[in-house]
């Protein structure tokens, strides 16, 4: 819940600023958000991209409990 407030908080600060460097308007607030959204969509590209799965356990590995010390 806190990550959603602060996601809209992130677009929602920026956006009137973006949108007046922009020249106003409907379609200033359009391109604005869209640049925005380009952002985000490059963010969670890179997030995607540098993210790594751990290596499946294969079947002849002892179990991890096996290789604790006693």
């Amino acid at each position: 819940m806190q990550f959603a407030f602060l996601g809209g908080t992130l677009v929602a600060h920026p956006l009137p600023s973006l949108a007046a460097r922009f020249g106003g308007g409907a379609l200033a607030y359009g391109t604005a958000a869209a640049l925005i959204g380009v952002l985000a969509t490059l963010g969670l590209a890179a997030c995607f991209a540098t993210a790594h799965e751990r290596p499946r356990a294969t079947a002849d590995a002892a179990p991890a409990r096996a290789l604790r010390r006693r």
